[in-house]
């Protein structure tokens, strides 16, 4: 199972749910609501509100925190275009979703069994490193592995260091 920024509260509830139906983990660049007990909660911030003029200026900035890397251009113009075929108000309720159940984050994970891989990029704008390293903490079998420069979408930007790393840790089964 591997989710990817937000998904990845999706993956970690799947697994915490039904562990014998997976091998694995990976989590990239996300976490769920997962915290430190004594940090305060981020509020969410709908599209419509984030910097920008327009639907499409909202969008640029998005993708312009989550591609800090140099020579990312293409892949920012791929990023508002993809994420320009929703509508605005779907873009605000999707955003502004919170999950219907609530879980002790701090008291499920370290049951979780399952060998996890977090992968992280050091600039990710939307999650700090101390937090996935907090993460990590907190479930037996995991490895973080941070890339250096990269930031919110690093199987876009880092592909082959990305299989790399899941090869490596699940030992190679995905050759």
């Amino acid at each position: 199972m591997a989710g990817f920024s937000a998904g990845s509260t999706t993956a970690l509830r799947a697994v915490l749910q039904r562990p014998e139906r997976f091998d694995g983990l990976v989590l990239m660049n996300g976490y769920g609501e997962v915290r430190r007990p004594d940090a305060p909660v981020a509020p969410r911030i709908p599209p419509s509100k984030w910097p920008g003029e327009t639907f499409a200026g909202h969008l640029r900035w998005f993708a312009e925190r989550c591609l800090p890397e140099p020579d990312s251009e293409h892949f920012k113009r791929w990023a508002v275009n993809v994420l320009s075929r929703s509508t605005p108000e779907a873009a605000d309720r999707i955003m502004m979703m919170t999950p219907h159940e609530s879980i002790d984050w701090v008291k499920a994970l370290p049951k979780l069994s399952l060998p996890t891989l977090i992968i992280h990029g050091d600039r990710d704008f939307f999650f700090n490193t101390e937090t996935m390293r907090y993460v990590h903490s907190l479930i037996p079998k995991s490895k973080l592995v941070v890339f250096e420069g990269s930031g919110h979408l690093p199987a876009m930007t880092r592909p082959l260091d990305v299989a790399k790393a899941i090869n490596e840790f699940f030992g190679g089964v995905f050759e």
